[in-house]
């Protein structure tokens, strides 16, 4: 099989995971990919302008695939720790757009007995 065919398949199985959530999948799969591509840069022979084209347009798609995958993990992870802590700031966006916590954490009245 040649390199740009490999590359091709292996960009559709790493898309398929990342639709799917899996991220130990695309993890997986990024060690071969690796591999894969040092392979390809010595075999210029197997290229063909039509298959570099399609290789490319897939990559980027994975690529906006993988940015909205970190994206969607960051945010959890800050929706977890807001959880976490209480949730005692209000948030809110400023006029760029951007999160912004308004006041100070609530203070809350300990009673003793």
């Amino acid at each position: 099989m040649r390199s740009l065919e490999a590359l091709d398949r292996m960009l559709d199985q790493e898309h398929d995971a990342l639709l799917a959530g899996n991220l130990q999948g695309v993890l997986e799969l990024s060690a071969q990919k690796e591999k894969l591509l040092q392979r390809l840069a010595g075999d210029s022979a197997g290229m063909n302008a039509a298959g570099v084209a399609v290789v490319k347009d897939k990559a980027a798609r994975n690529a906006a695939l993988l940015g909205a995958a970190r994206r969607g993990v960051a945010a959890a992870r800050d929706r977890l720790q807001q959880i976490k802590t209480g949730g005692t700031v209000l948030n809110t966006y400023n006029k760029h757009g951007e999160r912004a916590a308004l006041g100070g954490a609530i203070r809350r009245v300990e009673h003793r007995a």
